[in-house]
């Protein structure tokens, strides 16, 4: 892990890029352009070609000596270390999500790291032992092929922690760490030989059920629910509550993009979340 110590040095930003590497060129961030447009437009400042960035999808604002992220009514939503935010101060070494594109935040020193890194995703996430974002549409796309060769249905359940930004703030990223591995076997004591689990992103699971119908899927969905509110997570002496979000679709056979019935579902989960 690379931390940001560079603390009197210009900022930046820097974009993954399709080989899910950081990417030069930096972005230079000048407190003399006090407002930078971000999104998939040619005419923002930053462009990120991606159908999940909206057209005129966030922005960033220079108030003092920090600068701010505002969303401007995304689809998919703006976040800051995996909280989703209408607005938010950055710190240094901030990781952001527009849609499903990934923005690193912080010095110039620090982004230009990122790129010499050249970060390989893993395939299996190394703190829940899910299969990573980056190996899920491989997972996926298989089970896609069988539901159109058979007609069987194919469930696509989303979990978004609630609030996990606010208990790596209170308990520390430690704690936060060992809720999220609690969450996961907690849902994984509900699977099924054939199931699969991916983490999508810092506080969100996905589970796909191969052979689900809807009905099914959200039984399931609001007993692993259930199961996660249960109980308190008990890391280390903290007591820590933690419910979910929970959103459940079918995927669509004819879609070919293996993703697009993950990113639907997620949009369903957030919206219990923000109801």
């Amino acid at each position: 892990m690379i931390d940001d110590h560079d603390d009197e040095g210009p900022e930046a930003l820097v974009v993954r890029d399709a080989e899910h590497a950081w990417a030069l060129p930096l972005f230079a961030l000048d407190p003399a352009r006090p407002v930078v447009t971000i999104g998939r437009s040619p005419r923002s400042d930053l462009v990120l070609p991606s159908d999940t960035v909206s057209r005129h999808h966030a922005r960033l604002e220079r108030r003092g000596d920090a600068w701010w992220v505002v969303d401007l009514g995304s689809v998919h939503g703006t976040r800051v270390d995996g909280e989703r935010v209408q607005t938010a101060r950055l710190r240094r070494g901030a990781s952001l999500r527009f849609g499903d594109a990934d923005v690193a935040f912080g010095s110039a020193w620090y982004c230009r790291r990122l790129t010499e890194s050249r970060h390989v995703p893993r395939p299996i996430d190394g703190l829940t032992g899910a299969c990573s974002k980056w190996t899920l549409p491989g997972q996926i796309e298989p089970e896609l092929e069988k539901a159109r060769a058979t007609g069987a249905p194919l469930a696509v359940a989303f979990f978004d922690v609630d609030s996990l930004a606010r208990v790596n703030e209170t308990f520390g990223h430690p704690t936060g760490d060992a809720v999220l591995r609690e969450i996961a076997a907690r849902v994984r004591a509900r699977m099924r030989a054939g199931d699969i689990l991916g983490r999508y992103a810092g506080d969100e699971l996905v589970l796909v059920l191969p052979g689900v119908d809807l009905g099914q899927a959200v039984a399931l969905a609001g007993a692993i629910r259930a199961d996660i509110a249960s109980s308190p997570v008990v890391p280390g002496g903290a007591v820590v509550a933690v419910t979910v979000s929970v959103g459940v679709v079918l995927a669509d056979p004819g879609e070919r993009d293996p993703m697009a019935a993950v990113l639907r579902a997620r949009e369903r989960a957030e919206g219990a979340s923000s109801g």
